[in-house]
């Protein structure tokens, strides 16, 4: 049987630090494609909020962790 303390670490449960690490991967390589993105142009003028969409998107696209990364940012 799994003791309840036993899974508190720091104030969040096993299942929440899983999710936090996940999701801070998951947010990292967003940032690292947007940056490719920028640097692909050069790094000439555009919109930052389109290559951090377009890197989203493409991250999120071949992530099994999409759906659940919407249905908690939402």
């Amino acid at each position: 049987m799994s003791d309840p303390q036993a899974q508190k670490i720091a104030g969040n449960s096993a299942p929440e630090q899983v999710w936090k690490l996940l999701s801070d991967f998951v947010e990292r390589k967003i940032q690292l494609r947007a940056y490719e993105l920028y640097e692909l142009r050069n790094r000439a003028g555009g919109s930052a909020e389109q290559d951090w969409r377009q890197a989203e998107a493409e991250v999120l696209g071949q992530s099994i962790l999409a759906p659940l990364r919407r249905r908690r940012r939402n």
